[in-house]
């Protein structure tokens, strides 16, 4: 599999979010990005990404929803968000709080690649 089929982000495209990519690529994590939940679900459909960063920031994005077709799309798809409220949607694997620290996003992802790696083993 390609490096840059890695990780998903599906949100807007502020300075803020593109340093936070670019700090994943130079940590070797492949990122793709998208601004709307149709074009993630079809991105998740037609590659092997392994991870999803759902950032609520994207217009429109109903959290829950989105990370539900994503799980029918691929059920083996490990799904971060990044939001700002206390209430975690459904279908999500790991929530983190914004403002995100970039460590503890890297984490998240290098934690969810793992157990996506895992789960591709084993099945």
């Amino acid at each position: 599999m390609e490096k840059n089929n890695s990780i998903l982000y599906l949100g807007n495209s502020s300075t803020e979010n593109l340093s936070g990519e670019r700090a994943l690529v130079a940590n070797g994590i492949g990122v793709a990005a998208v601004s709307a939940p149709e074009a993630a679900v079809s991105y998740v459909k037609n590659s092997e990404v392994r991870v999803v960063l759902l950032d609520e920031a994207a217009p429109g994005l109903d959290l829950s929803a989105v990370a539900g077709s994503l799980r029918v799309a691929n059920p083996w798809l490990r799904i971060i968000a990044l939001i700002s409220s206390e209430d975690a949607p459904r279908y999500v694997d790991t929530v983190l709080q914004k403002p995100v620290d970039f460590e503890a996003l890297l984490e998240a992802v290098q934690h969810n690649l793992a157990l996506r790696e895992a789960a591709g083993s084993a099945g």
